[in-house]
């Protein structure tokens, strides 16, 4: 049974290489965890990691990444929560994504963000943590009691090329 989520919106365009957007949490020993520790997101918080699927154009930023977003958000009845994004860039790399064009993106995500309660400076990647901690670090694990992930046919358009 296959029980992987799409971290983005669908384009239709990408066929075969569509698997990449695949994704399941990595489920860690308990001794590995025992061994390093972890920090601990709130419980008023909800981590959601996402490939952007044209994050560079409004058009597409708003349906095809915050409406699917915002969906997961309320079908989990997470709306209420504050968001933790986590930008995931995947192989093979999707082209028409933000992963590809970031300096496309970035002016225009930044502009939008705040209407999800958020911005830039707060969103991670899978390789770049924006998480402070005081002192040392002691661990490279962030877990959180509430997480969303699976925005795949949540956009405007599933499987076409437009809604």
């Amino acid at each position: 049974m296959n029980t992987t989520v799409s971290l983005g919106g669908v384009n239709p365009k990408w066929n075969k290489d569509v698997v990449a957007l695949e994704w399941y949490p990595k489920i860690l020993p308990v001794e590995e965890i025992q061994s390093t520790g972890y920090y601990a997101l709130g419980n008023d918080k909800v981590l959601l990691p996402y490939h952007s699927l044209a994050g560079f154009n409004p058009g597409h930023l708003v349906w095809d990444d915050f409406l699917p977003i915002y969906t997961l958000l309320s079908i989990f009845g997470l709306v209420s929560k504050e968001l933790v994004l986590m930008r995931m860039n995947v192989e093979p790399t999707m082209w028409a994504s933000c992963q590809t064009q970031y300096s496309k993106c970035a002016p225009i995500i930044e502009k939008f963000y705040p209407l999800l309660g958020t911005d830039i400076q707060k969103v991670s990647t899978q390789n770049d943590t924006q998480f402070e901690i005081q002192g040392e670090k002691k661990s490279k694990y962030i877990c959180a009691p509430n997480g969303a992930a699976g925005m795949g046919m949540l956009t405007d358009h599933g499987l076409k090329l437009h809604g």
